[in-house]
């Protein structure tokens, strides 16, 4: 005898998830509210209105909040947006619609992917290849010793290592992340005082300061660096309080 699963099912499905998507964007609003400094519905909703690309970055936000069921990642947008609308400059906005589209696909394996790039650098260590904390905060923004190959990736972190290459696939295409296939300086932006640290970083991981010329050049081929858009992404995310290590 046929049952009417998808009259029961599907049904009941989609009326729960649409409740709880909504429960979602009311998160979100309700967190850029907070960073508005609270002024309720009515202001909010006075800010969101007040253009075509406030609108638009709202209904970016919402659209993102509503599809993940990842509680941190609703938070990063709520605080995205009430910096987009903050933004005194119309021509700075522009730059929220990046950030959201961003956080909108990342989940959990992308962004530990992403916060591995951007938050550690790979050191040799007795044991192989470890993540080591980058904490150098450089001005201008460049990626210091940031420099990983997918094999070291998959050494530091071996549960992302069956979806690596889809993962980078989604931080390159939001620009979070970017590959070198130039052996000598890649991106044309890093200049010889950043190509002298890491080969500094290499010579000191090897013991010797004396043989630089057998260390890898800066930014071998193949390798991958984080933007300064992806630092701006993971930054969010952890200040929401996501916990990203694994």
């Amino acid at each position: 005898m046929a049952l009417p699963y998808a009259e029961i099912v599907a049904h009941r499905v989609f009326d729960e998830f649409r409740a709880d998507a909504r429960a979602r964007a009311d998160r979100m609003l309700a967190e850029a509210d907070k960073e508005l400094g609270g002024g309720g519905p009515s202001k909010l909703a006075d800010l969101t209105g007040r253009s075509e690309q406030t609108r638009q970055v709202t209904t970016i936000a919402v659209d993102a909040a509503a599809r993940t069921s990842w509680p941190p990642k609703v938070v990063a947008i709520g605080r995205a947006l009430a910096s987009g609308l903050m933004s005194a400059d119309d021509t700075q906005i522009d730059t929220q619609p990046f950030i959201m589209a961003a956080l909108a696909e990342l989940e959990f394996p992308q962004a530990s992917l992403l916060e591995l790039l951007v938050c550690h650098w790979p050191m040799t260590a007795k044991e192989g290849v470890v993540a080591a904390p980058f904490t150098s905060a450089p001005n201008p923004w460049t990626a210091g010793q940031r420099i990983w190959l997918p094999s070291e990736m998959a050494a530091v972190r071996p549960r992302l290592r069956p979806v690596l290459p889809s993962l980078l696939g989604t931080l390159q295409r939001h620009g979070l992340t970017d590959q070198s296939d130039n052996p000598s300086d890649p991106f044309g932006r890093t200049g010889r005082t950043m190509q002298q640290r890491f080969l500094s970083d290499r010579a000191s991981q090897q013991g010797t300061w004396a043989n630089l010329e057998t260390i890898a050049g800066y930014g071998p081929a193949g390798s991958w660096l984080p933007t300064e858009l992806g630092q701006e992404v993971i930054d969010a995310l952890l200040a929401a309080g996501a916990e990203l290590a694994a």
